[in-house]
């Protein structure tokens, strides 16, 4: 083999041992939890971890369900493509971070949609946080020539339904979103 091809085929192989030990640390569970339990777009906690802390609650606290979901994500890829749009989508997460109280938690639910638990929180509370939430991204600026809203969904229950809350928190939602978006709708008891 001659010098010239010796550095790239050496290269190529440095490369497969360092990412096939990557994937053999996370085979093994040597990657942190934090890689595992967040979304690696927005790094807002995933459904998994979703799953794993409705797993473990205690059933004793009053929870509120937010389903946020960003207006007009769809368009925004068509006009802007998928990379200005993740790029949006990560500064509307960074955005509701902001907004939500030290306990609670963000989880990105799928696509443009979060989900987010209010621990300690009854329905008024609920609505100020979301009306929070509405606001800080109506506020936002953006290299997109469209304005940025938001439709949120809201239900509040005991901790042991928080799946029926969250059921009833994305009726709302897509109530919100069939009524033009933007808005705060919260579900009925």
């Amino acid at each position: 083999m001659t010098s010239s091809l010796l550095l790239p085929v050496a290269s190529a192989l440095l490369a497969a041992l360092v990412v096939g030990g990557v994937t053999w640390q996370v085979l093994r569970g040597r990657v942190g939890k934090k890689d595992a339990d967040h979304d690696a777009l927005t790094g807002a906690a995933n459904r998994r971890r979703l799953d794993g802390d409705i797993a473990a609650r205690d059933g004793t606290s009053p929870t509120s369900v937010l389903m946020v979901e960003l207006d007009q994500f769809a368009p925004l890829i068509d006009r802007h493509g998928s990379s200005t749009a993740n790029s949006v989508l990560n500064k509307v997460a960074e955005a509701l971070e902001g907004c939500v109280r030290g306990d609670d938690v963000m989880y990105r639910y799928e696509g443009a949609q979060f989900c987010i638990l209010l621990d300690w929180c009854e329905e008024d509370t609920a609505h100020v946080v979301a009306d929070r939430l509405r606001g800080a991204v109506a506020q936002m600026t953006v290299d997109v020539e469209s304005e940025l809203s938001i439709s949120i969904g809201a239900a509040c229950g005991p901790d042991h339904s928080i799946k029926r809350s969250m059921r009833r928190a994305d009726d709302a939602l897509f109530a919100a979103k069939s009524s033009g978006g933007g808005q705060v709708v919260v579900a009925p008891d």
